[in-house]
This record gives C-alpha cells, structure tokens and sequence, in this order.
C-alpha cells in the first residue's frame, strides 16, 4: 500500500522551509525561545518513550533537548491551517498543511487497512509526524503497530510535534527509528511482524530512497522466505512430530549429527532437504547416483 501527502511547490511561490500561510517553527530556531510549546512536547514524549523503550532512548540518548538544536533548519514543523503539527522537509510537506488528521482519516479508511484489521496490524514504512499511526492506534489498542522511520531528524520532529501519551502507550506499539535495514529486517522476523501488512507513507520515504528501496527488497525477500516455511512447516511437521515420537528412545542413544563434522573434508556430498521442493528434486537422484 503506498499513500502520498502534499507534494513539492513551486520553489518560486514556496521557497524551501517556508510554510505559507502557516505559522511556522524551524528547528534551529528553537534554541532561540525560552520554552516554545514544541520543546515541551518533546520533553513530555521523551520522557514518555524513555520509559516505554529503554535501550533504544540510551542509543538515542533521550530524553535531551539539545538533541532539537542538531535538527536541519530546513527541517521544519509547523502548524497546519487547523492548528495541528505539520512538517515540511526542503519545501516538501510530509502531511497536509491544512488538516493532516482529516488526511490522516482518509487514508485509514481505503482498503489496505481493512486487511490490516483482518491481520491483526501492519507495519508503517515511514513514519512522519505519525498521524495515521496514532489514529489506527485509537481504534485498534490490541493490534500490532510497527513503525520504522529511519530518518533521526523526523523521529525527533514526531517526538516534539504534540502530546502522544496515548500512542506511546499502546500496549503493541513498536517503534524503530535509526535503524539499519538488517537491524529492523532482523527484528521483524525475531518478534513475528515480518508477515505483517507493509503500509507505504510515501512523503516519508522520499527523503531515504536509497534505504526504503533496500529495506522493501530485502523485506520481500523475507515475507517469501517466511511464507515458504509456514507451508513447509504446515505440510511437513505432522510427520516430524510422530517420527520425532517415535524415535525418541534412540534420539538419546545415537551419535548426534554434530560427530560427522569435518570427517570427510573434500568429499563430494548430496544432502536433500524435505522442504518443499524435494517433490521436483527427488526424480534427479537416479542420474546423481549414475554420474557420482
């Protein structure tokens, strides 16, 4: 499922990091305010995810407020025509400027999300500002959500763009930001999520293409791999089980497999797996005894 938000505007009309006709935050302007409002969210969703997530906040060393100051300032939140939290990234808004919840509630409502439900959560592959996530959240406080935002400058923008208590505390929340493609493809198979829904929030993923781009290759391959063991394990493991009962007296006799190693270094050796496709490998044994 893939969604795009507002798009580029014309640099003449929209100059990069100005948010017209909004009121606007750079963030390299926050260092200059005594307590703007979007410091003392991201100090209240700092702390917040600190306790929720422990050793990601110590990698991430949160909560800390200077962490706003090292932010871009052509990174730049803002508030929308309806006094929510908008971003824009080099002239490019992530979610509307007018009524991003609207838009928010728009995209939760298409088809991708009714399977979804039916699975039980899905993945977002980019995160924003998180809007679609908090709303899927609400209505679903027993489902999956995972998010990966691989960009640290917009996870700290989300943490400072408004109160997120009820986010940061759905009981199935997982989040990943500044991740490497194999951290977050490791994790995802070691929690289970891997076969989940994969939601695409384009405006998000367009600032990392390069990394979006791996990590959808790399998650495809990983969903094959995943669905190919639930058949094997759905046509082989009946007969694992009653042969592993059945052996079980000689399982504690035997030589382990283990014994074998290095015994035969530089023979030629054919090993067939019962896995799904021995059915189209078993005819070639004939010829392989012939030829070896």
């Amino acid at each position: 499922m893939n969604s795009n938000s507002n798009k580029k505007r014309d640099p003449a009309r929209f100059p990069a990091g100005v948010a017209q006709g909004c009121s606007t935050t750079r963030a390299g302007d926050l260092k200059h305010r005594r307590k703007h409002p979007f410091e003392k969210f991201f100090a209240q969703n700092s702390a917040l995810f600190a306790q929720r997530f422990p050793d990601l906040a110590r990698a991430l060393t949160l909560p800390n407020e200077q962490l706003l100051q090292r932010i871009p300032p052509d990174y730049l939140l803002a508030a929308a025509h309806d006094g929510d939290a908008t971003l824009a990234v080099r002239g490019t808004y992530l979610h509307s400027k007018y009524r991003p919840r609207q838009e928010a509630a728009r995209l939760i409502s298409q088809d991708f999300f009714t399977h979804a439900i039916a699975k039980g959560g899905y993945v977002g592959a980019g995160l924003g500002l998180g809007y679609v996530a908090e709303l899927y959240a609400q209505q679903h406080p027993t489902h999956t959500v995972v998010l990966i935002e691989p960009d640290i400058f917009v996870f700290l923008l989300f943490l400072a763009s408004r109160p997120l208590t009820p986010l940061l505390r759905h009981e199935r929340l997982k989040i990943l930001p500044a991740q490497t493609v194999p951290d977050v493809l490791q994790f995802l198979r070691a929690t289970g999520d891997v076969s989940l829904p994969l939601f695409h929030f384009l405006p998000a993923q367009e600032l990392n293409t390069a990394w979006f781009h791996d990590f959808t290759q790399a998650h495809r391959h990983a969903t094959a791999q995943a669905e190919t063991n639930k058949q094997t394990l759905q046509r082989f493991g009946p007969l694992w089980i009653r042969n592993t009962i059945k052996n079980a007296a000689q399982l504690c006799v035997r030589t382990p497999v283990n014994a074998l190693r290095n015994c035969a270094a530089g023979s030629t050796a054919l090993i067939i797996a019962g896995g799904p496709g021995v059915d189209a490998s078993i005819s070639f044994l004939p010829y392989l005894k012939k030829k070896h």
